[in-house]
């Protein structure tokens, strides 16, 4: 990062010192300031996309441990479904199995009273509801709450997507502009440069190009947005005209 710099008159140089203190010489221009910016412009708009790498990695891990988390409640799902399904005819049939018995110890053989059937359905499936819900997993109950999570982060993820595409397209500008100051190799004005230390003062147009990027972020999901809206209406009208 360039902080300040001095004019050299005397060897046409100018000295540039960066925020660690290091000072490093270079051939003077008379738009060296002007330079100076926009190589610490780049470099700030350079460790911003850096930034959002990391927070997309960081998402990415995210959305991969929610989508672990999402197959393994599909399992657990599974499982309990069949052990309702289990329980669900296995409990009844026992019961009937042992009336059964339990009557032809008795000498009272005759049919199964409807009766034990509902009884014993209505208790098994009282008993899978009763462990459904004490469930510490609560499978059911986080099957939503899981996919709701992904449905986050899938939109956190495109949009961080077409903020990355647009700052690349601020950065890819701002570097085409660099490169045409410092292609400007006129030395005309070295005797008009001021004497001392100059600030590189970058800051300003640095928001400026913020908000240019801010802008272009919002003109392309507008964009997008409109793009989705004509799709959705041609597949409705697709779909209206296959009614017919």
């Amino acid at each position: 990062m360039n902080i300040n710099f001095l004019v050299d008159k005397e060897k046409k140089r100018v000295v540039v010192s960066n925020q660690k203190g290091t000072m490093k010489q270079r051939e003077y221009q008379d738009n060296i300031k002007k330079v100076l910016m926009k190589e610490d412009i780049v470099e700030e708009l350079e460790s911003d996309y850096r930034v959002l790498k990391i927070n997309k990695t960081s998402l990415e891990g995210r959305l991969e441990d929610t989508n672990k988390k999402i197959e393994e409640n599909l399992k657990k799902r599974k499982s309990f479904i069949f052990g309702f399904l289990a329980a669900f005819v296995g409990i009844p049939a026992y019961l009937c199995i042992f009336e059964y018995f339990v009557n032809i110890y008795l000498y009272r053989i005759g049919l199964i009273e409807i009766k034990t059937f509902i009884d014993s359905w209505l208790l098994s499936g009282g008993l899978v509801v009763i462990t459904v819900a004490l469930s510490p997993d609560k499978p059911f109950f986080e099957s939503k709450r899981l996919q709701k999570e992904k449905n986050e982060y899938e939109t956190y993820l495109e949009e961080l997507d077409l903020e990355i595409a647009d700052l690349v397209q601020v950065i890819t500008k701002n570097k085409a502009e660099l490169q045409e100051l410092i292609e400007q190799q006129e030395k005309n004005n070295i005797e008009l440069m001021i004497d001392g230390i100059q600030e590189v003062t970058y800051r300003e147009e640095l928001e400026m190009e913020r908000m240019y990027l801010t802008q272009l972020c919002e003109e392309n999901t507008i964009g997008e947005e409109k793009e989705q809206e004509k799709k959705s209406s041609i597949l409705g009208r697709f779909k209206k005209k296959k009614q017919y």
